[in-house]
């Protein structure tokens, strides 16, 4: 479907995806063109907010242009809502009738003080050591200690989520350490999934001795049924596919390993955007129908 929308005098929208974000807010002398469907940052939201209390809203991602003072909408189930008088109203409205509030809030830690990350320090180089002294630092000078995330190259080979043995000899005794410093522990994560070695075989080949109970079914598929290669900014992988539960089920148990065998208290979730998913990314075999653009 096509949905037209005319800017009145005065009248600026925002929304759309975070890396657009200097582009907001958008008025009837903007011009703007994203496709959502298949191209976005890791933050999007199929959401559009306005001043004189109006919304935009789909469940599923859309295409956007906007032109000569009309904002042009293209994909599924697209609504436009006047909710009321000013962005509050629009707000409050579209949070009420498509993601209301559950009540659970983020943790005061996220808020009190900085959220450290080791990529400033390691890039893709962490090592046990070199964390431990990094945060270290940052209470011997006077910081006060928060989130500690430890990024990229914690893992084994990525879809490996345990801690790489040569890098990190004792995981368990390096975030005991950092609790006693007064860090809460994050560990970054991303769907993606090295399509070789015995880990991959073990999870993904029915035939495999130790096969997970779903490896017929476990990640993003062809229409072969063989598993799709996607292309990323470090390579080209298999990517967990969690439109499916069993893909949902499976990424949650090993998150959940790692916060019950070494305490970590949460994650950083990177990756996994939509053009990741999407036929035209896609580098084997032929795509799944629900794959094809639809355009």
């Amino acid at each position: 479907m096509v949905l037209r929308i005319e800017f009145q005098d005065g009248e600026c929208f925002w929304g759309g995806c975070s890396s657009n974000g200097t582009k907001n807010p958008y008025t009837k002398d903007s011009e703007y063109s994203a496709d959502y469907r298949i191209s976005t940052s890791n933050q999007t939201a199929p959401l559009f907010l306005s001043n004189f209390g109006r919304y935009v809203w789909s469940e599923k991602p859309f295409k956007v242009d906007i032109a000569n003072g009309v904002m042009t909408l293209e994909g599924e189930d697209i609504i436009s809502v006047n909710a009321g008088t000013c962005l509050k109203d629009a707000y409050l409205a579209a949070m009420n009738a498509h993601f209301p509030f559950d009540g659970k809030r983020l943790p005061d830690v996220f808020f009190k003080t900085a959220q450290y990350n080791t990529w400033m320090e390691f890039t893709y180089f962490p090592t046990q050591e070199g964390v431990l002294e990094y945060a270290r630092n940052i209470v011997k000078h006077g910081f006060v200690p928060g989130i500690l995330i430890i990024d990229e190259g914690w893992h084994g080979r990525y879809g490996d989520w345990r801690f790489d043995e040569q890098r990190f000899p004792d995981p368990k005794k390096m975030v005991d350490e950092l609790h006693k410093l007064g860090f809460k522990v994050m560990l970054w994560v991303v769907p993606l999934v090295c399509p070789d070695g015995l880990f991959f075989m073990e999870h993904t080949f029915k035939y495999f001795p130790t096969s997970h109970k779903d490896a017929a079914n476990l990640l993003l598929r062809n229409a072969e049924n063989d598993v799709a290669l996607v292309r990323w900014w470090n390579g080209f992988s298999a990517i967990v596919d969690l439109r499916k539960e069993c893909d949902r089920n499976f990424l949650d148990a090993q998150l959940q390993a790692l916060m019950d065998d070494y305490g970590i208290d949460g994650f950083k979730f990177d990756g996994g955007n939509v053009s990741m998913y999407h036929s035209s990314n896609m580098v084997n075999g032929t795509p799944r129908p629900d794959m094809m653009p639809t355009n």
